[in-house]
């Protein structure tokens, strides 16, 4: 089974998830409150960056690279 931080830096990949680490992925996500939480605010973050309709990826990745600074410096 994965790690919740092997879980977490899978989610901030935004990369999809290998086939074969689908299963572990959900399992953990069935037992661990956090990671569900944690999933759930990076798909909100995405599409909400989704919905801004920048054109260019690499405004794309730095904004979403601040948003996730910003976020860590809440902590």
């Amino acid at each position: 089974m994965l790690s919740c931080r092997d879980t977490a830096k899978i989610n901030a990949s935004g990369q999809k998830v290998p086939l074969l680490k689908r299963p572990s992925m959900w399992f953990h996500y069935l037992i661990c409150k956090t990671c569900r939480a944690y999933a759930y605010q990076m798909d909100l973050l995405s599409k909400g960056v989704r919905k801004l309709n920048i054109k260019d990826e690499e405004k794309e990745k730095a904004l979403v690279e601040k948003v996730l600074k910003n976020l860590k410096d809440l902590d």
